[in-house]
């Protein structure tokens, strides 16, 4: 499954949590005593929390079995967005630069 089918699945009004998810990633990664791998867990749940309270609250209005699984679906989906993102960038960037310094 390719970027561009994933991002066809989230739904449109919840890309705003994967810009969200990113930028508390950085500020994550810049608390000294978070340690790398704790970072997409955290992630992983402030995603979902944050997209159940959106669908159930502002979308739908109203709270049932389906508003929280979808939620938990979507919420799965803007975080692994999240951290996939980032970690293309870190390789097209930083890595990129180690390759040319070994070469």
């Amino acid at each position: 499954m390719s970027m561009e089918q994933v991002l066809q699945v989230i739904r449109p009004e919840l890309l705003i949590v994967v810009v969200v998810c990113y930028c508390l990633g950085l500020f994550l990664k810049n608390i000294p005593h978070i340690k790398d791998w704790v970072i997409p867990f955290a992630l992983l749940i402030s995603s979902i929390i944050m997209c159940v309270l959106y669908i159930g609250l502002v979308i739908e209005k109203t709270w049932s079995f389906d508003i929280v699984f979808i939620g938990i679906m979507q919420g799965i989906l803007c975080a692994s967005v999240s951290v996939f993102g980032n970690e293309i960038l870190k390789q097209i960037t930083y890595k990129r630069d180690i390759d040319k310094r070994r070469s």
